[in-house]
This record gives structure tokens, sequence and C-alpha cells, in this order.
């Protein structure tokens, strides 16, 4: 019975550490020790006349895991087409109503993800695009040459891109990071796991192997007649 005890033991450390330790290699090779995942999500062509375009958040957010709850998500966006090469750009985030009062009258794109790729509608307009830092129900925004912000988990929520100065919005390339709190602790704490099983399993398996030889001694000692 003690052997049979040994051996499941062994079996289960040597299972638990092989469980951790591949947690621990995937943790490793999809966020690294800095906790950050980072993918392109394309690139969104808006109408040539639009000076502004709207990403919706949740639209996207089915092909684009969002796991608040483990980590952050930050979006970047960046533009090799503009008329002044030192043109920033600003991104913001808001409630979908009032980005939506924001464009009303101007032209802008809303963009829309369809599996791999993009496309987008084309709305017409004829008022100039406002100063959209001058506003005060942005939930994170970002200005310069690729801002970023940390997607707000508030929804229905509505990305806008647009150069500040009114230029038309070209071709935009869109960025998604995923940012995982304290992963260098967890993952080195899966790696110290594993290896405390597998040396555990390992002597466990020693033992038994002992158990088994010393019961082969006592059998090859029984007292013969004569």
């Amino acid at each position: 019975m003690k052997k049979i005890l040994v051996g499941l033991l062994a079996a289960i450390l040597l299972l638990v550490g092989g469980a951790l330790a591949a947690a621990a290699i995937w943790g490793y090779s999809t966020f690294g020790m800095k906790g950050l995942m980072s993918f392109g999500a394309g690139t969104v062509t808006p109408g040539p006349q639009a000076t502004s375009l709207l990403l919706d958040v949740d639209r996207f957010g089915a092909t684009v895991p969002y796991l608040q709850d483990y980590g952050t998500t930050t979006l970047s966006v960046t533009t090799g087409q503009t008329a002044d090469p030192t043109e920033t750009l600003f991104l913001g985030a808001a409630p979908t109503s009032d980005i939506d009062a924001f464009v009303k009258g101007t032209s802008y794109s809303v963009a829309l993800r369809e599996g791999d790729s993009w496309t987008t509608r084309d709305v017409p307009g004829l008022a100039p695009a406002g100063l959209p830092r001058d506003k005060d129900f942005w939930l994170a925004d970002g200005l310069g040459p690729r801002p970023s912000i940390a997607v707000p988990t508030q929804r229905p929520l509505t990305l806008l891109i647009m150069h500040p100065s009114g230029l038309r919005t070209g071709p935009i390339t869109v960025t998604i990071e995923f940012t995982v709190r304290n992963a260098s602790t967890w993952i080195t704490g899966l790696a110290i796991a594993s290896v405390g099983c597998l040396l555990l399993g390992i002597a466990c398996l020693v033992l038994l192997r002992r158990m088994r030889s010393h019961r082969g001694r006592h059998q090859g000692q029984l007292p013969t007649d004569g």
C-alpha cells in the first residue's frame, strides 16, 4: 500500500509540474517578462474627403480579446500620409452619442471590422471639423505622431481619430497592445513551482525504486532447508 501511495504521489507531482512548466513557457512566449503582447489590427482607409475616422470598440472587440480584469488594453494609431509631415494625430475615446454629436455635419468615415480587414462607410458633410481637445466628454485621449490610449471599459464606446488642424485623415494604421499586470512575478512563480513539483516527483520515484529494491533483497534471502 505504501508503494502505491508513493507512486501515485510521484505521478501527481510530475503531472502538476509539467502543467505548471507549460503554463510558464506559454506566458513567457506570449507576453515576455514585461507582460506585453502587441499585434497590428490593420490599416483603415477612410474616404478621400473624411476629416475624421470613427471606430466602434464593440465591433472589433469580438476579434481582439478584451481582458480588462487581467490587464490593460492600449490602442495606438499612426499615419504616413498627411499634408504636413509634422502634423500630429488626435485619438480620443468617448460615449458614442457624444462623438456622433461632435462629427454631425462634417465629412467623416465609420470603420467596421470584418474578419481580418476593415471596411468603411463614408458620411458626407460640409461643416468644418471642430477642435477635439476643447471638449470635456473624452474618457481618454492622446495627441502626437503616434497617440495611444488605454481603452476605457465603458460601453457603448467610440474612438475618434483626426488631425487637430482639420486635415483630411488619410489611411490610419491601428496597433493594439495588451499589458498583463505583474507578468514577471507570476511567470517566475509558475517556473519555481514547476521545478519544485518536478523535483519532488523525481524524489518520490527514487524512493519508490529503493523500496522495491529493498524488498527484492529481502526476498532473495529467504531461509532454505538443510
